[in-house]
């Protein structure tokens, strides 16, 4: 290995300690050999120079992965800048504001929020989270802050000279199931004009390494927010977790936030939005179900005998509830904000285009209510009619534009090819298929008030590698493939009692039946009208085809 630094890249004197620690690639795991990372105290270590010594993993072979580690590590290492300081004040006003725009309105009734003075006077906070703040995964992926934003602490800050704000804990982040702090908690919120309510999922709810049994929040927390209720309408959800939740509860919270886990200055981003400092912007990235049972996984996970089926194929997240016709709790892209905007004027730049043109697309977006805003506009796809089972639309473009009260701007997008196009097992790759298709835009995958269409005509020709395996149905959908089977099979049909009427989609008796046979069932079906040797000579004569989809 020495060397190999020293020839290679020339460096010498190199003090190597502990990187095969970190290697889990290696010949030797077939043999039996079995390293985990991260390596605990020299374990990992001496596996390896054991495999090495037993003739597992071949030293050539160590050093070629060590190799490729380190030249990673020098790479990283020559482009290191010297004299680089950064504020850590600086930073974190950044991770604030950043924090404020992932913040999704998911609801506001009334609207409750912003909390204005004009609306209240005093602001009861509920909720270990907001003293307790969960700020970050579960597991590796974990780092150490350099502050830590409270949400309590910064909603007194805000509420200074303005607000009367009262806390109670309501929960215990240690025991999901402990009730005992609900009681001083509906008492606090019987005082206040508005309750803030944290909720959410505990860091043992979630990780790496495990899977969700379910989608709901702690058991305690939800009995706090029933018995809250009883004594105040006026309730505000703060949400803090790392995936969707379940919302049975709904009906008893007019307003809530979520606020996912916002890193070390989600505690400031979360009274910035509630104050209304910040008008939120952000929108789901994943569908929220309303229950579990609706997921497109249900059924498949855990999986069977260590075997797992990804049964939903390409029908993952919004596009199964699309698919399936399920209303979901709330769909991908939903995001409210604390104005309204109008979306108007959907212009395409052609009514028909082929697959190598640009499809230029156009609408106009309007603040229409009366505070600054910004807006996430989408732009999905649909296949009105496909060869194969597709979504009924996908997402293609998304745009973020900030908007004054009566402001008004014009958002671009351009459609490709790609944007069209489907994987198709068959041809190995991107395809796209002739017809018309659906351009929406609007503010979520259920909220899309703009709708033109375009017509796609392919060029594109391709081989149309059938069988004999094919159904009829199939060789009769192009037109080159007609002019091959028709000959083949006329006899057969004439034969039939019933009046032949020349296109087999038109065939009136068990239609169905004969057209979805594939062609290899036919000299059975005919008695041997139709030969095997004709069918086989008609597939032979087909490979030199490419057809048009």
């Amino acid at each position: 290995l020495r060397d190999i630094l020293v020839d290679q890249w020339g460096f010498d004197g190199i003090v190597i300690s502990d990187w095969v620690s970190v290697f889990e690639r290696v010949d030797g795991v077939k043999a039996g050999l079995h390293v985990e990372m991260p390596g605990k105290k020299g374990y990992n270590d001496a596996k390896i120079v054991e495999a090495v010594q037993q003739g597992i993993l071949k030293e050539e072979e160590l050093d070629k992965l060590v190799a490729e580690t380190l030249s990673l590590v020098f790479k990283a290492k020559s482009l290191e800048k010297k004299g680089i300081s950064f504020s850590t004040d600086e930073h974190h006003k950044f991770a604030r504001k950043v924090a404020g725009e992932c913040m999704v309105l998911l609801k506001n009734d009334g609207p409750l929020l912003p909390l204005t003075k004009d609306k209240y006077k005093t602001i009861g906070i509920i909720g270990q989270f907001s003293v307790q703040p969960r700020f970050q995964g579960n597991g590796s992926s974990e780092v150490k802050p350099t502050f830590m934003d409270k949400a309590k602490d910064e909603i007194e800050k805000l509420a200074a000279g303005d607000f009367d704000i009262v806390y109670a804990q309501g929960y215990s982040l240690k025991d999901d199931k402990d009730t005992t702090y609900i009681a001083e908690a509906v008492k606090i919120a019987a005082q206040v004009d508005v309750v803030v309510l944290h909720l959410g999922l505990p860091q043992e709810y979630e990780s790496e390494g495990y899977d969700r049994k379910h989608l709901a929040i702690p058991p305690a927390q939800i009995e706090l927010l029933h018995e809250v209720a009883k004594v105040q309408k006026k309730i505000v959800v703060v949400l803090t977790n790392g995936s969707a939740v379940s919302m049975e509860w709904q009906d008893k919270a007019p307003a809530i936030m979520e606020a996912w886990l916002g890193g070390q200055a989600g505690g400031g981003a979360i009274a910035d939005v509630l104050f209304g400092l910040v008008n939120p912007s952000g929108k789901l990235a994943e569908t929220f179900p309303q229950r579990l049972e609706d997921t497109p996984a249900f059924l498949d996970l855990p999986g069977i005998n260590r075997t797992l089926n990804y049964g939903e194929g390409v029908f993952v997240g919004y596009r199964w509830y699309d698919k399936r016709d399920i209303k979901p709790l709330f769909p991908l892209g939903h995001g409210l904000s604390y104005t309204q905007f109008q979306y108007d004027n959907i212009k395409l730049s052609s009514e028909k285009i082929s697959e190598k043109d640009v499809l230029k697309v156009s609408c106009t977006v309007k603040n229409i209510g009366s505070k600054a805003g910004k807006e996430i506009v989408q732009l999905y796809v649909g296949d009105i009619e496909s060869r194969l089972i597709r979504p009924k639309k996908e997402l293609k473009g998304f745009q973020k534009i900030h908007l004054n009260v009566g402001e008004e701007k014009t958002v671009d997008f351009e459609l490709n090819k790609r944007d069209f196009s489907y994987y198709n097992e068959q041809w190995g790759g991107w395809i796209v298929e002739s017809g018309e298709f659906d351009i929406l835009l609007g503010s979520s995958s259920r909220e899309l008030p703009l709708e033109a269409s375009v017509s796609l005509e392919t060029q594109e020709r391709l081989p149309l590698q059938y069988d004999n395996r094919n159904t009829l149905r199939e060789w009769i959908d192009f037109p080159e493939t007609k002019e091959l089977v028709y000959p083949v099979i006329e006899a057969f049909f004439k034969s039939m009692p019933t009046e032949y009427q020349g296109d087999l989609k038109d065939y009136k008796i068990h239609n169905d039946f004969f057209l979805d046979i594939p062609m290899s069932k036919y000299p059975v079906l005919s008695a041997g009208m139709i030969s095997m040797e004709s069918i086989d000579e008609m597939v032979e004569r087909s490979k030199s085809i490419r057809v048009k989809l």
